[in-house]
């Protein structure tokens, strides 16, 4: 038989084109380890095609590739996909079973895999296709998830997961974390929590709003379990899970809609299986208890031992209970688009310490496309053009989506923009390939709310104000209402600075002295009427962390004027630093009238502590008004303040040519954010380039 070698891409080529109603299936023939994978193709119409089985998987090396038959042709498939239908075939009886009522190995065995039952070559057909994505998954009878081979390390992950999540899953825990994350912070750190859970049954209201009563016993039976409080031996394989979690299938940006849609879905790595239920459960659990001994670290870093030491440094979690949430969230209420970017593209500045959170994509405009089929606003982004095209340069899916997006209403996105970004990007459109990391705000549950909550804008209700301009038809510029308020007169100096992102460890002790100590000298460089050096200190302190620090049960909040004493203490120890004479005469005369405050080690200074992290990446700076401000690194002197209508936060703009501007950041800007600015000036329209 005369054979051509195909790529796996040109195997749909082969077969002609399919119209926007139609999908290709594979039919995995029957056969012996040693004989090569042999798979026969054919197109359905949507409506109307057998059961099958669709794959989720991460296509691998693309340059590791091994040949095998479609439709008596030789294609080249990753290695990856090879031996995931290689373990299919062996399993093949069982998975046939489980598709139809017959036991024959002869039966069909539908699968839709992306790489083979799409054209990768013809952007035509793959723009359609991936609008029919959603409905693939949605219809199909399984989705098996092939995570790879297995390792010693993977097979003690899995029988972890299946034995505490089969725990965690009669506790229903997926369907009510913050009630079992509730109980499990009672049961440490409220006086007597653990008798009165023990002792009476707690009730817990689920997400849908019912309630359902626990075992006392059996709750605390399992905290003892992982909690590494108790005299428990069987504790959690922190190494192997973090292998498991890690492995690059949790990374896809794709893989959201795949499980999302799916009505029944099953992990598989090597011969072991897992049901997606009892993975969000044990994922679910893994993430209370991270988050409980994070609270007890900020309270007591000695009350910590060395296996839960282990827990709060690897913040492995984030992307699987995403990924794992997705399904019961997309059921109850489903997110819109720009929900889901800020779920998916969100990331840790310290990387090193809590590794990348945000989904990846290998071409960027997936970033969008793979969440379109999940979004509840659709239909509205297709109105404004937002709609899967890979003949359109993903820089310009990116513009036409963030235009769509600001046309909504969502203005708090402009702080996605950050750097390094692409240089085919406007400066006020995101650069979702990247990782978006560390904004002055958080977000709720619903990933729209922001908090803590600014009103720099005022409280009054801004309807988006917004206008597109093209140039030559392609999204460049953009119209929207703002005001520009102040100036940056001068940015803080730090010369021995090598990398904005990082502290160095034998500078953990001495930077947020030398942090806190650049600020208030800032606060000199300009007139401003402080009442006193208390108000100095406190708008240097507040301006330090943009005025966000972290409240007893670990969230984010506003915290005004709660850290002075923390501060007086940063200023005391660091007081020998302070040039200028005035301010070190100020400083110590107001020293000298604080009560004496009992000697604490630097991690027992909250402040201290959000110094460090605040700092990452950012530049205090002070303004011709007199205004102390933070924000990201790359400002100048002589960037804008602006306040744009509808913004909880100022932004940093450049000027540019013809009275244009650019987005630099978004900015804490002491004295603005909660809309004293607002009557100082009138709204207009400027343009962002």
């Amino acid at each position: 038989m005369e054979t051509s070698v195909l790529t796996s891409s040109s195997c749909g080529q082969h077969l002609g084109d399919l119209n926007n109603q139609q999908l290709r299936l594979l039919d995995l023939n029957f056969g012996h380890d040693d004989e090569i994978v042999c798979l026969d193709i054919q197109t359905y119409k949507m409506d109307e095609h057998p059961p099958y089985i669709a794959l989720s998987y991460t296509w691998g090396d693309p340059d590791d590739t091994v040949p095998i038959l479609c439709n008596g042709r030789v294609i080249a498939v990753t290695r990856n996909l090879k031996e995931a239908l290689l373990h299919f075939r062996k399993d093949r009886k069982r998975l046939v079973r489980s598709t139809s009522s017959t036991t024959s190995c002869s039966q069909p065995l539908k699968f839709w895999i992306d790489a083979i039952c799409i054209n990768q070559t013809n952007n035509k057909e793959k723009s359609f296709q991936v609008g029919l994505m959603a409905e693939i998954y949605q219809q199909a009878h399984h989705v098996f998830v092939w995570l790879g081979p297995a390792t010693k390390s993977s097979d003690l992950a899995i029988r972890c997961i299946n034995t505490i999540g089969t725990m965690t899953e009669a506790y229903g825990i997926e369907n009510a974390f913050e009630g079992f994350f509730e109980i499990w912070r009672e049961m440490v750190f409220v006086p007597g929590g653990t008798q009165r859970i023990v002792s009476a049954d707690p009730v817990i209201q689920n997400v849908d709003g019912s309630r359902f009563t626990v075992s006392g016993k059996a709750f605390q039976k399992l905290f003892d379990v992982v909690s590494g409080w108790s005299s428990q031996s069987d504790l959690l394989p922190i190494a192997e899970l973090k292998d498991f979690f890690t492995r690059s299938w949790w990374t896809r940006m794709w893989v959201l809609q795949e499980v999302t849609l799916s009505r029944d879905t099953h992990f598989i790595c090597g011969t072991q299986r897992l049901s997606k239920n009892r993975c969000e459960a044990f994922i679910y659990m893994y993430a209370a208890l991270w988050k409980i001994l994070g609270i007890s670290f900020q309270r007591d870093q000695k009350s910590l031992n060395q296996y839960q030491r282990r827990i709060i440094m690897h913040l492995f979690h984030h992307r699987p209970t995403i990924l794992l949430s997705m399904p019961r969230i997309h059921h109850e209420s489903r997110f819109p688009l720009a929900a889901l970017l800020r779920a998916t593209c969100v990331g840790s500045i310290n990387l090193k310490r809590h590794g990348p959170h945000n989904l990846e994509s290998t071409k960027p405009e997936d970033k969008i496309f793979a969440l379109l089929g999940l979004a509840a606003d659709r239909k509205e982004l297709e109105c404004f053009g937002v709609v899967p095209n890979y003949d359109t340069p993903y820089e310009q899916t990116y513009a036409i989506t963030m235009a769509a997006l600001l046309r909504q209403g969502h203005i708090s996105l402009l702080s996605m923009c950050q750097a390094p970004r692409s240089r085919g990007l406007p400066s006020w459109v995101p650069d979702w390939s990247r990782s978006v990391t560390d904004m002055l705000q958080d977000v709720r549950n619903d990933h729209i709310t922001l908090y803590p909550e600014f009103n720099s804008s005022g409280y009054g209700i801004h309807q988006p104000s917004v206008k597109i301009l093209k140039d030559n038809g392609v999204v460049r510029r953009l119209s929207i209402k703002a005001r520009l308020y102040d100036d940056i007169y001068e940015v803080g100096r730090f010369t021995k600075r090598t990398n904005s992102k990082e502290v160095p460890l034998l500078q953990t002790r001495s930077w947020p002295i030398r942090w806190l100590l650049e600020i208030l000298r800032l606060s000199y460089c300009r007139k401003k009427d402080y009442k006193g050096f208390d108000d100095r200190l406190l708008a240097s302190t507040r301006s330090s962390i943009g005025d966000v620090g972290w409240n007893e049960n670990g969230d984010f909040e506003r915290v005004g004027n709660e850290r002075l004493a923390d501060a007086v203490i940063l200023l005391r120890d660091g007081l020998h630093l302070v040039r200028k004479a005035h301010c070190k005469r100020e400083a110590r005369r107001f020293i000298s009238s604080q009560k004496e405050t009992k000697d604490r080690t630097r991690n027992e200074i909250q402040l201290a502590l959000e110094i460090l992290g605040k700092s990452l990446g950012r530049l205090p700076f002070v303004t011709q008004k007199g205004h102390l401000g933070l924000s990201s690194d790359r400002i100048m002197k002589g960037d804008v303040i602006a306040i744009i209508a509808g913004s909880q936060v100022p932004f940093i703009l450049r000027p540019q040519d013809k009275g244009q501007f650019s987005v630099v950041s978004e900015a804490y800007v002491d004295g603005i954010m909660d809309g004293e600015a607002v009557g100082t000036s009138e709204y207009g329209y400027i343009t962002l380039i």
